[in-house]
């Protein structure tokens, strides 16, 4: 007998989407030591690791915080992306579990700062199928895993309610990008919950993350 391939739903791994939030630099001028930031802590734990001097303008000074926090070690790790002067850090693996945690930031001087709670973050209960080698002929079965996690998230992505998020996306700016975010991961659901609307819905939701993902592609290909 050859091994094939088996997908085992008992063993499904649970599929997480991280939890994002933002940091907008609004203000300052360069005056090194005094003018700058000096902490962001996400409910408790220190992201930064070091000062940050207001330098040059709102966007360069971003870059230099999204940086920074890349190459702090801290637990969970939290990674960043600045595009203009916005910095979006997201915690990888931490699912929902920092949904709603504060992000507290101290400057010192004349730095001006905007910020968002976490938010977006999905765990447990987005299950994905974990492929396993098993004795016997080959199987598939990815059709009947398909419609097991259709059948899974979709009712929860309903319960969730895809109306909060659209309320959330146009009505709260410092949290739009998160839920629009969660809205494009989720497709399907837009299209069933709302299926007159979905197309003019989905095009809202690509304006607002476009320039978000062109801006992590380029913040990955830079590396």
């Amino acid at each position: 007998m050859n091994e094939g391939n088996k997908f085992d739903m008992a063993s499904a791994e649970a599929s997480d989407i991280p939890p994002t939030c933002t940091v907008r630099v609004t203000g300052g001028t360069f005056a090194r030591g005094i003018n700058k930031i000096t902490s962001i802590t996400v409910d408790g734990v220190e992201i930064l690791g070091a000062s940050i001097d207001w330098t040059a303008s709102n966007s360069k000074t971003a870059s230099l915080l999204a940086a920074r926090i890349n190459t702090n070690a801290c637990t969970p790790h939290f990674t960043a992306v600045a595009a203009g002067d916005t910095v979006t850090i997201s915690a990888a693996g931490a699912g929902a579990t920092l949904n709603g945690r504060q992000v507290a930031v101290i400057v010192g001087g004349n730095v001006v700062i905007s910020l968002t709670a976490m938010f977006g973050g999905v765990g447990a209960g987005w299950p994905r199928a974990k492929q396993k080698r098993d004795r016997g002929n080959p199987v598939t079965n990815m059709a009947s895993a398909a419609a097991k996690l259709r059948a899974q998230y979709l009712p929860a992505m309903k319960r969730a309610g895809v109306a909060g998020l659209l309320d959330v996306m146009r009505n709260e700016p410092g949290l739009r990008v998160q839920a629009a975010a969660c809205l494009d991961e989720h497709r399907d659901a837009v299209r069933e919950v709302r299926p007159a609307e979905a197309p003019r819905i989905l095009a809202e939701v690509a304006l607002i993350v476009g320039p978000y993902m062109l801006a992590r592609l380029a913040a990955r290909a830079a590396r």
